[in-house]
């Protein structure tokens, strides 16, 4: 009875406050941000696209903290993950770890280091959202593929300096494709 009572107010609050606010704008209601994942190298090859020779049997560290200064340099306290690739160049992380580097690289306040034999590049946190235009899913993809190393700030003009426009060329080529659209097709079915 005192639960019905409690319901009955409630219910009556909220239409005299409704009808009292008719005219009132509602706030807008918080969006969860976009799920973020690392841009953790999918393989190693020589050259990027689908046509590098695999790296295969490459030792392979991903750490936090300060960057290594090579392979052997990796701090064991730092370290998040270690293998070899696979004889077609790929690399196999368990979930558990693709998770805490997701994370890690998402948070933005540590640095998360992919190091090999002759690389360290740092791993950034990528935001999958409906709301990334074409241009900035192309490019995140590309570097997914080792186009790029690290991606630079974006902008609509990005597009037109010449080392973008070079990659976007050499990237169509090698997919086969002729257009940035069909490459962005192509690399959407690749990496889902």
């Amino acid at each position: 009875m005192q639960n019905q009572r409690w319901r009955s107010a409630l219910a009556w609050m909220t239409l005299v406050v409704g009808a009292l606010c008719s005219s009132c704008q509602l706030a807008p209601v918080a969006q969860e941000p976009p799920p973020c994942t690392a841009n953790i190298p999918l393989r190693l090859a020589d050259a990027p696209g689908p046509h590098g020779h695999p790296l295969a049997s490459s030792p392979w560290k991903i750490a936090v903290g300060e960057k290594p200064e090579g392979l052997a340099y990796v701090d064991e306290e730092m370290l998040l993950a270690q293998g070899e690739t696979d004889s077609m160049g790929r690399i196999a992380l368990l979930k558990h770890e693709s998770d805490r580097i997701s994370a890690l690289a998402c948070e933005g306040l540590t640095p998360v280091w992919f190091v090999y034999p002759g690389y360290t590049g740092q791993i950034s946190g990528v935001r999958r959202s409906k709301y990334l235009s074409d241009n900035e899913d192309l490019l995140h993809r590309l570097m997914l593929e080792g186009y790029f190393y690290e991606l630079p700030a974006y902008s609509v003009s990005l597009f037109n300096s010449p080392s973008v426009t070079e990659v976007l060329y050499m990237a169509r080529q090698d997919y086969g494709v002729e257009s940035n659209e069909a490459l962005l097709k192509k690399l959407r079915e690749l990496q889902p």
